[in-house]
């Protein structure tokens, strides 16, 4: 994942997730910490970026939460090995978005 910032945001932004139809967390780079911080100083010009990966335990939706300090967003996928997208269809929608509480 390459994470871009708009260039108009200047500082921290705190991205997280977890499966919205399961327990399962998510975790960033080789941590165990389950949040990702991205400063818009350390580079990327003209838009602020951040190279990393995401360590899923399971296929099914998750659901990353991207907050800043004006601004809180959401980004819905579908994790599926190639043979599980074809054995069953999950359907990941807004209205699944279990959220945290911002800040």
């Amino acid at each position: 994942m390459l994470w871009f910032v708009d260039p108009r945001y200047q500082g921290y932004v705190l991205v997280r997730g977890h499966q919205i139809d399961g327990p399962h967390g998510m975790r960033f780079q080789t941590s165990l910490d389950p949040q990702l911080v991205i400063n818009t100083a350390d580079g990327g010009t003209p838009w602020p970026n951040m190279p990393s990966y995401t360590r899923l335990q399971a296929p099914g939706c998750y659901a990353y939460q991207v907050d800043g300090t004006t601004f809180s967003d959401e980004i819905i996928f579908q994790a599926t090995p190639s043979t599980y997208l074809l054995l069953r269809g999950v359907t990941c929608t807004r209205s699944r978005f279990l959220g945290y509480a911002n800040g």
